[in-house]
């Protein structure tokens, strides 16, 4: 018998953070590890932050398709470098830094 199988639902739903129960508890006296907890809380904890780096990764596009269409485009003059490398590089630390997250 695996480890996911001595796990209960509402033991699993304890550890989602739907239920107020003393989840270590529950396991150690179900003759499994506070391993088990720890696992599962990384892995929603990564999804989050994968989530959250997505997020930013589609701002960071977003923001560099704006910045290269106003550069071809070209609408005002004055703001042509500006918008060439400050805006575009704004664009790529966002990307990166939502590439950061996600692979982390």
């Amino acid at each position: 018998m695996t480890l996911s199988n001595k796990i209960d639902d509402k033991q699993h739903s304890a550890i989602n953070g739907d239920l107020d129960v003393n989840v270590a508890e529950k396991l150690n006296s179900a003759n499994t590890g506070i391993e088990v907890v720890e696992a599962m809380n990384g892995k929603k904890n990564r999804a989050a932050r994968t989530s959250l780096g997505l997020k930013w990764v589609a701002a960071g596009a977003l923001l560099g398709f704006f910045s290269c269409v106003c550069s071809i485009c070209n609408p005002i003059e004055s703001l042509y470098y500006v918008n060439l490398y400050g805006v575009s590089t704004m664009a790529v630390l966002i990307a990166f830094y939502g590439l950061y997250l996600i692979f982390e």
